[in-house]
C-alpha cells in the first residue's frame, strides 16, 4: 500500500528523467553538428530528441535548422509548433514568456505573419459630470506578477511526505519508549495476572511502534526521493534551454535571410 501511494506521489519521475538525459544528449549532438553545418544529420538529432522529450526547445531547435538550411516554410511550421506547445509545456511563466518571444522573432524573420495590429482606441468624448449620490467604478485590479518556477527544495508533495513521515517516526519511537517502560514497571505487578497482562501491552505497544515508525520511514525516504526528482527535472529543463539559446545564437551568427 505505501509502495502504491509513493508510486502515485513520485509520478514517472524516474522514467522521464531518463527520457530528458537522453534526450538532452542528441540534443548536444545537433548543437555541435550545426557548428560544422552538417544540418541533416543535426535535423535527426533534434527528432531523436523530441521522440524522447516533447519540449518546445526541440521543436525551436528544429525551426532554426530548417531555417538555416533556408527552408523558411518548414522552419515557420516549427515554430507555430512551438506557440501550440507553450501553454501545455511544464515550463514556468518567464521560460514560456522567453520562448514565446523568440519563436515569434524567428516567425517575423523568416517573413512569416505579422504581429496581430492594435484596435485603434475609440474616440475620446469629454468627461461626464459624476451625479451626485453616483457610486463610483471600482477601480481595475492589478495585474499579478508572473508565477516564478518554485525552488525544488519547496516542493509541497516533498513537504508533505517529510512532514508525516518525521511525525509518523517520532510517534513510532514513542511507542516504543512506553511499551519499554510499561514491560519494566510489570516487574511490580503484585499478581501474576497483572504481570501478564502489563507484558501484553507492552508488546502490543513495542508492535505498534515499529509499524508506525516503519511507515514513516517510507514516507520520509519517498520526501527525498521526491526532492531528488523534481530537482532533476528542473536541471534538465534548464539545461535543455541553454542548448535551445546557443542555438539560437548561432542561428543569428550563421545564417541572415
Amino acid at each position: 500500500m505505501i509502495g502504491l501511494v509513493l508510486v502515485l506521489l513520485l509520478g514517472t519521475g524516474p522514467d522521464r528523467d531518463r527520457d530528458r538525459a537522453e534526450a538532452e544528449v542528441h540534443a548536444r549532438k545537433a548543437e555541435a553538428l550545426v557548428a560544422h553545418g552538417q544540418y541533416d544529420a543535426a535535423e535527426r538529432e533534434l527528432h531523436s530528441a523530441y521522440a524522447l522529450d516533447s519540449s518546445p526547445y526541440h521543436l525551436f531547435g528544429l525551426g532554426m535548422v530548417a531555417k538555416l538550411r533556408g527552408d523558411c516554410d518548414r522552419a515557420l511550421g516549427f515554430f507555430d509548433r512551438v506557440l501550440e506547445a507553450l501553454p501545455t509545456s511544464d515550463l514556468d511563466d518567464a521560460a514560456r514568456q522567453g520562448t514565446e518571444t523568440a519563436a515569434l522573432e524567428q516567425i517575423a524573420a523568416c517573413g512569416g505573419r505579422p504581429p496581430d495590429e492594435p484596435t485603434p482606441a475609440p474616440p475620446t468624448s469629454p468627461p461626464l459630470e459624476p451625479r451626485i449620490g453616483a457610486t463610483p467604478a471600482p477601480a481595475p485590479s492589478p495585474t499579478p506578477p508572473p508565477r516564478v518556477a518554485r525552488p525544488w527544495h519547496r516542493d509541497p508533495t516533498a513537504g508533505v511526505l517529510m512532514g508525516l513521515g518525521s511525525t509518523a517516526v517520532a510517534t513510532g519511537l514513542g511507542l516504543v519508549i512506553g511499551g519499554a517502560v510499561v514491560d519494566r514497571n510489570a516487574q511490580d505487578a503484585g499478581t501474576a495476572t497483572g504481570f501478564l497482562e502489563a507484558g501484553e501491552r507492552a508488546r502490543r505497544l513495542a508492535v505498534a511502534g515499529v509499524v508506525v515508525s516503519a511507515i514513516g520511514t517510507s514516507l520520509v525516504i519517498g520526501a527525498i526521493t521526491r526532492w531528488i526528482v523534481v530537482k532533476r527535472r528542473g536541471d534538465a529543463v534548464t539545461r535543455t534551454a541553454r542548448l535551445a539559446r546557443r542555438m539560437r545564437a548561432a542561428s543569428s551568427r550563421c545564417c541572415s535571410r
